[in-house]
């Protein structure tokens, strides 16, 4: 990603779906809002070359992807369970900022749209 790329993600949107599976410049990616703790976290959603798909698990602070059924901690983006148990996502750059100040520093932002 370019250093003027920016995509924004609203914490409503995270909220109200809990796992987010997008893909940016190329790039599939999983935002996931930890239920427990309502912290956020981005990983790259391809392993071994697979791009996976995330969805919520029983457990707030889990997600599940749905090709291997393989259960992934949000906080840590490991697999605690399934055939990719000790696999890592890998993990992408991203932080939480309020979208007034965000938005007079970086006015080309991109915003997601569900």
């Amino acid at each position: 990603m370019g250093e003027s790329s920016q995509r924004a993600y609203s914490y409503r949107d995270l909220a109200l779906a809990r796992i987010v599976n997008d893909t940016f410049e190329g790039r599939p990616l999983v935002l996931s809002l930890n239920g427990t703790s309502a912290s956020t976290a981005v990983y790259d959603r391809t392993v071994d070359g697979e791009v996976l798909t995330f969805g919520p698990a029983e457990d707030l602070s889990q997600m599940i992807d749905l090709e291997t059924e393989s259960v992934w901690s949000q906080s840590s983006g490991k697999a605690v369970s399934g055939p990719l148990e000790g696999t890592r996502l890998g993990s992408v750059h991203a932080f939480t900022s309020f979208w007034f100040s965000w938005r007079d520093f970086y006015t080309e932002t991109e915003v997601y749209e569900p």
